[in-house]
């Protein structure tokens, strides 16, 4: 692509200028180690959005690329309930969840400390004028445990793990999975709820 002279972007206020290069060729190279293979080699001069975690030392350890921090990327991550499930569908432990997740925890595992915590699908780093930080879980494990408890998500055998009140579902299976990445590097964990939901402190 070449550079439009005419481009509406010098009068555009939140622009004020034309773009600094003039050409740009996009070419698609599947797979990470590929692309930065391509960049190391000098045959492309910026990886897509992001590198995956992962990866982030591979970039440390090569001196001739830099890795550009301190900017939130344009992937954003989130946590999807599956509410076919028993206890999923139950609006208080989709709360007590949101309460006691520990987000750094998940930017040190999943993104190795290279991430921004967010509490929204529209995070104030992309769009702030139009986020709120009204109704954002903040982290608060004891308020969850209150949580459960009210809604009868008791441990009543006293082995650390609450039981499903009434009668439980059939336990085995993959209730909750946070995917962490894209592709083939991805960081897969699976949270296994079946009777528990959340352990005692």
């Amino acid at each position: 692509m070449d550079r439009y002279a005419n481009w509406w972007g010098p009068t555009n206020p939140y622009i004020g200028q034309l773009p600094s290069i003039t050409d740009l060729r996009i070419d698609v190279v599947a797979g990470q180690d590929a692309r930065i293979l391509a960049m190391r080699n000098g045959d492309a001069d910026t990886e897509r959005y992001e590198v995956f975690g992962a990866y982030v030392n591979t970039i440390l350890n090569a001196p001739e690329l830099d890795l550009i921090t301190g900017v939130a990327s344009q992937w954003d991550y989130y946590l999807g309930f599956n509410m076919t499930i028993p206890g999923l569908d139950d609006i208080d432990v989709r709360r007590a969840i949101s309460l006691a997740m520990d987000r750094q925890y998940l930017v040190n595992v999943g993104r190795l400390g290279f991430g921004t915590i967010t509490n929204s699908t529209i995070p104030a780093a992309f769009f702030p004028s139009y986020y709120s930080p009204d109704g954002a879980f903040v982290e608060d494990v004891d308020l969850a445990n209150d949580i459960l408890d009210d809604a009868g998500y008791l441990d009543i055998d006293n082995d650390g793990v609450r039981e499903f009140p009434g009668v439980a579902p059939p336990s085995g299976g993959i209730d909750i999975v946070l995917i962490i990445g894209i592709g083939a590097g991805a960081l897969v964990v699976g949270v296994l709820i079946s009777y528990v939901l959340l352990r005692k402190k």
